[in-house]
């Protein structure tokens, strides 16, 4: 889900969105997941990146009282488990400093 919460623009006069939530689930069945990486592209110049970072995996063992089948997967080769439900917030003043990929 994508969530978007409003305030006032730099200059204080106008509405503008300060922040940017998107809440998702990511699993892999097979080997797990290791690392989570992201990007936020301009949808007019897709080389214009507003803000990118990583989120760390929430592991968990099997024993976890967490770790049930609607929040959590577990690997049955390793028995290593992780939560699937995970979040990023982009605070929308802070990515004045766009960068170009390519």
């Amino acid at each position: 889900s994508l969530s978007l919460q409003w305030g006032t623009n730099l200059a204080g006069h106008s509405p503008a969105i300060s922040s940017i939530k998107a809440s998702f689930n990511a699993f892999e069945d097979h080997s797990g997941l290791h690392d989570i990486r992201w990007e936020l592209h301009d949808l007019a110049d897709t080389s214009v990146v507003h803000g990118e970072g990583q989120i760390a995996i929430n592991r968990k063992s099997v024993d976890d009282p967490e770790c049930h089948p609607e929040q959590c997967t577990c690997v049955p080769a390793t028995q290593e488990c992780y939560l699937r439900n995970y979040e990023i917030v982009v605070n929308t003043y802070q990515t004045g400093n766009r960068q170009r990929t390519s």
